[in-house]
C-alpha cells in the first residue's frame, strides 16, 4: 500500500483495516518479520485501526461530541467471577487506569458488578473500562457476552448491547480487557462482524479497544498502562487512542523481541541457523504440562463452560523440538509447538503454527 520506509518523527500514517472473510482471523496490524529487526512489519511503518465497513466509519466520523459532555469514567474490575477462575491481575490493571483517569479529571466510579447497574452508569459515561472474562458463543455471536457477577443469570449479551442508543452523546472510549471480544468463530459469521467490539461501537462508543483471542491476565496490565498514558499525553484526541496502543504494542514486541534473543543466546542458536528455513533438534522423550491463567470462557452443545485457566503442553530441556520457520507472521521460531483447550486461531491450530506472542492480539477500532 506504498508504506515502503519506517517514518520519522510522529507523523506516522494512519491505516484503518477492514478485512473480509478469514482475513478477519489475522492480525494484520503485526504482520512482518519481527525477528530480522529491519522494520519490515506493518507495526513498524503505520499506526493501525480496525473498522466493520467503511459505512460504519462515515458514520462514526459524522457523529459529534455534545458541549455538556459526561466526565466520567465507569471502571470494573472481575478479579473474581462466578463460576470461573481468579484474575490476579484485575483489580492491578483496575488501579493503573483510575491514575490515569483521575490524573486528567474524569470522575471515577465504580459500579456494582451487575447487568443492570453497569447499563444504567454507561448511558452517561465518558469511558468505559472493562477487566474481566469475556464468553464467545461459536454459534450465535449475538449471544457472546462479558462476565459479571450475575453472570449466571443476565450476562451482558451482544444482542442487549445493540439496544443501547448512545449516540445522542456518544462516549469516548470502551476498553474490553477480556479474551476474544473481537472475536468470531464460524466462518458463515465472518462479514457480518458481530462481537462485543462491534456492539459497543454501534451503541455509541467512538472508540473500543479489544482483543482478537485469549490475552495473557498479566499484560493486560501493562498494556492499559501505556494506553491510557497514550491518551492522556494526546490530550484524549482520536488519534491518541489508536497511537496509545500502537505505542504499547512497539515496547511489549521490543521487551518479547529482547527475550526471545536472550534465550537463543542461553541456548547457544546463531544467527546462521535462524537464517535457514527450517531446522529440526533431536527429540528426546519428556514433556511437562502446565496450566496458563486466561481471560475466557467458552460455549460447547449449548451449555457454557468454564475456561478459565488451560493446559499448554511444554517441551523440556530434554524433548525441545526446534521447527524455524523465517515466514511466520508471529516471529515465534525457536520455541516448540503448543497445545491448549482452546484454539489462540482457528488458522493456527488448523496449521499447527505455534501461538503468537502475547502482544499481538490487541486492537483498536474507531475513528
Amino acid at each position: 500500500i506504498g508504506f515502503s520506509e519506517a517514518p520519522t518523527g510522529d507523523n506516522w500514517p494512519h491505516v484503518w483495516w477492514i478485512p473480509t472473510g478469514l482475513l478477519k482471523q489475522f492480525p494484520l496490524h503485526a504482520a512482518g518479520y519481527h525477528r530480522r529487526k529491519t522494520k519490515e512489519t506493518t507495526l513498524d511503518r503505520v499506526v493501525s485501526s480496525y473498522a466493520s465497513s467503511v459505512k460504519a466509519m462515515i458514520q462514526a466520523r459524522k457523529r459529534r461530541i455534545p458541549t455538556g459532555e459526561s466526565s466520567k469514567a465507569v471502571l470494573v474490575a472481575m478479579e473474581t467471577t462466578p463460576t470461573l477462575s481468579r484474575l490476579a491481575f484485575a483489580n492491578q490493571e483496575l488501579e493503573v487506569v483510575k491514575d490515569v483517569c483521575s490524573s486528567i479529571g474524569l470522575e471515577v466510579v465504580e459500579p456494582k458488578r451487575q447487568k443492570a447497574a453497569l447499563i444504567d452508569q454507561l448511558r452517561q459515561c465518558k469511558f468505559f473500562h472493562f477487566a474481566g472474562h469475556g464468553c464467545t458463543d461459536p454459534q450465535d455471536p449475538l449471544r457472546s457476552y462479558l462476565c459479571l457477577e450475575d453472570v449466571v443469570t443476565n450476562p451482558l449479551r451482544v444482542g442487549g448491547l445493540l439496544d443501547l442508543n448512545l449516540k445522542d452523546q456518544p462516549p469516548f472510549l470502551a476498553y474490553l480487557s477480556a479474551c476474544g471480544t473481537g472475536r468470531i468463530q464460524q466462518e458463515q459469521f465472518m462479514d457480518e462482524s458481530v462481537h462485543l467490539i462491534s456492539a459497543f461501537q454501534l451503541a455509541g462508543f467512538q472508540h473500543v479497544i479489544g482483543t482478537l483471542w485469549d490475552v495473557n491476565d498479566r499484560i493486560c496490565v501493562d498494556i492499559a498502562k501505556v494506553v491510557y498514558e497514550g491518551i492522556k499525553d494526546g490530550q484524549m484526541t482520536d488519534q491518541s487512542v489508536a497511537w496509545g496502543l500502537h505505542e504499547a504494542s512497539r515496547r511489549l514486541r521490543d521487551k518479547w523481541l529482547e527475550k526471545m534473543d536472550q534465550e537463543r543466546h542461553n541456548r547457544g542458536v546463531n544467527d546462521d541457523i535462524l537464517n535457514n528455513l527450517v531446522i529440526r533438534a533431536p527429540v528426546v522423550h519428556g514433556v511437562r504440562w502446565e496450566r496458563r491463567r486466561v481471560r475466557s470462557r467458552a460455549m460447547a452443545k449449548g451449555m457454557s463452560i468454564s475456561l478459565g485457566t488451560r493446559w499448554r503442553r511444554v517441551a523440556t530441556k530434554a524433548s525441545r523440538s526446534i521447527r524455524v520457520n523465517k515466514n511466520l507472521i508471529s516471529g515465534v521460531e525457536t520455541r516448540g509447538q503448543r497445545w491448549s483447550r482452546e484454539a489462540s486461531l482457528a488458522i493456527l491450530l488448523r496449521h499447527k503454527v505455534e501461538p503468537s506472542p502475547a502482544w499481538v492480539p490487541f486492537i483498536h477500532y474507531g475513528i
